[in-house]
């Protein structure tokens, strides 16, 4: 087992995997949401390619490990996008004991369904109980709850970002800038809107022109029709 996960993004990071069963990727909660993508680049790969030590050429080195993320948070997949490469089990106390006691019938009963063809993936109703418990452990923006019950009330089929930032949150227009709108972005696209391909040209409070997305509610879209 590999307990300390160099830089993803490194060369080292793809020598250090090799010849081990288990690698940890430790402190999931600590990950930034501007590493996700690393992580998932990473975890999706199945072949690693690099030159080994003294060696001339590179080459292709496939993967024979699991890699098995560790947090002690309840919530820690931040992928507004999905988190379908996270299969998410809570595990409480282990015991040791009867695990070392069992271990060889445990890895027998594993290599047995591997080579009597049983599936190792996800499918179908399994992958439906894997986004339930994803959903569970999704870390939302402190503004969601307070998003979707105002787009509830409101009961519009279309609203633009600036409709949020002034009438729903109610923020000064020094509060109206990028990071915010990115932030409701994540929160319409988590609730089923859809984002107008082009920014319309809006009238915010003040009287001041301002370039916004529109967002539309595909369910109210098709009632409305």
């Amino acid at each position: 087992m590999l307990e300390e996960l160099s830089d993803m993004k490194s060369k080292d990071c793809k020598q250090d995997i090799q010849g081990h069963w288990l690698v940890e990727v430790s402190e999931l909660d600590a990950m930034r949401k501007n590493e996700v993508e690393t992580v998932k680049a990473f975890i999706a790969k199945q072949v690693d390619t690099f030159r080994p030590p003294y060696g001339r050429f590179s080459k292709e080195h496939p993967r024979q490990c699991v890699l098995v993320g560790t947090t002690n948070s309840d919530a820690y997949l931040r992928d507004h996008t999905g988190n379908r490469r996270f299969w998410p089990v809570k595990c409480g106390r282990a015991d040791l004991a009867a695990l070392k006691h069992t271990r060889d019938q445990i890895w027998a009963e594993a290599v047995t369904a591997f080579q009597n063809g049983e599936k190792w993936w996800l499918e179908d109703a399994d992958t439906e109980l894997a986004r339930e418990e994803q959903a569970k452990r999704f870390e939302y923006d402190v503004w969601q709850d307070a998003v979707e019950e105002w787009l509830e009330r409101a009961c519009r089929p279309a609203v633009t970002g600036l409709n949020i930032m002034e009438d729903c949150l109610e923020l000064p227009r020094s509060q109206q800038g990028v990071v915010t709108g990115r932030r409701i972005s994540q929160i319409m696209e988590q609730a089923g809107w859809e984002r107008s391909e082009k920014r319309l040209t809006r009238k915010d409070k003040a009287g001041e022109r301002r370039k916004v997305y529109e967002w539309r509610n595909p369910h109210q879209l098709i009632l409305d029709q």
